[in-house]
């Protein structure tokens, strides 16, 4: 095939095959050579002179080694992403392929804030499996900006969360429209503020990464007011309440409009 051909020949450009490509992103996922070759059914050693080999090909390393694991080095992330989209192209080809003979089959990998995946993915996994019971969903959790570059890199089809804003080469639609709510525990000295000034001089709490634009930057702009700096982030928000429980923290968070 023509298009399968020009996918593999990118993939030699870089002086690899489609089947180190696959042993590059597997070591990626798994985070050792061991995990990646039992993956794979192949074996550690055959996995460490086969990872050799690709390195002295693109003369780079393309992973740190140690007791722990292994880690991308900055030339390797982009090996690995490269090797990513690759994969996901070969997988699109095979999918198409099959559809356009009729069948409804694929994939879908889609990353969700913690709000879409209380309140939308549940009832759209349903219809789904009613309407293409041969697509399979894969349903990760996730924060901007890391969900976004998972889209770049060709790691997820979609992210349902936050509006992006500008980002080169993303599409987003909007869902929803809902307004901010603050999160502070019952005992703290900031549970009945409403004085903007006052809640600027507070620590703040955020969930996500730590370079994720915080939601409450618009608030105190609009009262003409610079943003704090979060002294606190947290992935999860289960340790996130638990902190606000006991401290004087505040945290902002997305009023939804799907509660029932």
């Amino acid at each position: 095939m023509a298009a399968d051909a020009a996918i593999i020949n990118e993939a030699g450009k870089m002086g690899m095959r489609s089947g180190q490509v696959e042993l590059i992103v597997a070591i990626a996922d798994a985070g050792s050579l061991g995990g990646a070759a039992k993956a794979l059914g192949r074996s550690q050693p055959a996995f460490t002179v086969a990872l050799k080999r690709i390195e002295e090909d693109l003369g780079a390393q393309l992973f740190h080694h140690s007791a722990q694991g292994v880690i991308p080095t900055p030339e390797g992330q982009k090996v690995i992403d490269r090797s990513r989209r690759i994969l996901g192209d070969l997988v699109a080809i095979r999918e198409e392929l099959a559809q356009n003979r009729g069948e409804l089959v694929g994939s879908v990998h889609a990353i969700v804030s913690l709000v879409a995946a209380m309140k939308v993915v549940p009832s759209v996994l349903l219809s789904m499996r009613n309407r293409f019971p041969g697509v399979q969903l894969q349903i990760s959790g996730g924060h901007a900006p890391l969900a976004f570059r998972a889209i770049e890199s060709g790691a997820a089809d979609y992210v349902i969360g936050p509006n992006p804003g500008v980002r080169p080469g993303l599409f987003s639609e909007q869902l929803s429209r809902s307004g901010i709510q603050l999160l502070t525990g019952i005992g703290s000295r900031y549970a009945q503020t409403t004085d903007a000034a006052t809640l600027a001089a507070a620590d703040w709490a955020v969930i996500g990464p730590m370079d994720r634009q915080p939601l409450f930057v618009e608030m105190f702009a609009s009262h003409g007011l610079a943003a704090p700096d979060p002294v606190f982030t947290s992935e999860s928000i289960l340790p996130l309440m638990s902190v606000l429980e006991n401290s004087n923290l505040i945290c902002v968070c997305r009023q939804h409009p799907w509660d029932i």
